[in-house]
């Protein structure tokens, strides 16, 4: 085999290994619903997790998740989904089980945690490599706030926690430095979640050790100044991105 022959099998080898180990997911939640546009491309190469009457959406829609979870106190059509027992007819020892159109029906009745956590929760166990949180906010501030939480509660340096709404995509740092690539003009936000110190480069206003507290004082109303921008956290913080930037966290040694 000549150099060239095993460069191209090196290259196809590390494709092949790096696509087996991608496991994207994507949870839908039961807040405010997307427009269907935006909804169906936030499912795009994803699995797709829909938390108990997020799901009585997708049936208008045509739309068939990888799984369905919750302790089914919402979903309107259970029949039609395969769903054999509703909120009183299950307990948090009920197993899951395969549903119609090959969907898995996932009992979740535990009290302790909301459907969102029972959802992190389960896409973990499912060896996820990165999560997506769609229809999250909205609705009863408890609930937006609460969402909010899960992305520090449930943060993993080896895997991804994106919190997305129409416009933007919200994820939590720990003492990690973030690029962000963009457009010149795109905005964006970070806040103390709840301390943090920031220094940045490539933004409209840049700081050095600019100190964040939640509630006293965050970098809002930024820019990205050039193609790519970098954020230095130490401490924790929440970072707000328009939905066409893309980053990357990479942890501080």
């Amino acid at each position: 085999m000549n150099i060239v022959n095993i460069a191209m099998f090196l290259g196809i080898s590390c494709f092949l290994f790096g696509s087996l180990w991608s496991n994207p997911w994507v949870i839908v939640a039961n807040g405010s619903p997307f427009p269907v546009d935006e909804l169906k491309e936030s499912l795009k190469n994803r699995k797709v997790l829909a938390l108990d009457g997020a799901v009585n959406r997708f049936k208008s829609l045509k739309i068939y998740p990888d799984g369905i979870l919750g302790d089914f106190d919402s979903i309107e059509d259970p029949t039609y989904w395969g769903v054999l027992g509703v909120f009183s007819e299950i307990n948090e020892y009920s197993p899951s089980y395969k549903g119609n159109f090959g969907i898995t029906i996932i009992p979740a009745k535990d009290q302790n945690y909301t459907d969102l956590e029972k959802g992190i929760i389960y896409c973990d166990k499912a060896t996820a490599t990165s999560i997506f949180i769609v229809q999250a906010i909205g609705g009863r501030m408890d609930h937006t706030l609460g969402n909010l939480g899960v992305l520090k509660k449930y943060h993993r340096s080896d895997r991804d926690l994106t919190l997305v709404t129409e416009k933007e995509q919200v994820f939590y740092v720990c003492n990690a430095d973030v690029v962000v690539e963009g457009g010149a003009g795109d905005y964006c936000a970070i806040m103390g979640y709840p301390q943090a110190q920031m220094t940045t480069s490539g933004l409209a206003y840049n700081g050095k050790d600019y100190l964040l507290q939640l509630g006293i004082q965050e970098s809002i109303c930024n820019t990205i100044a050039e193609s790519q921008a970098t954020i230095s956290i130490k401490g924790e913080a929440l970072v707000i991105l328009p939905k066409s930037c893309t980053f990357k966290i990479v942890e501080q040694r």
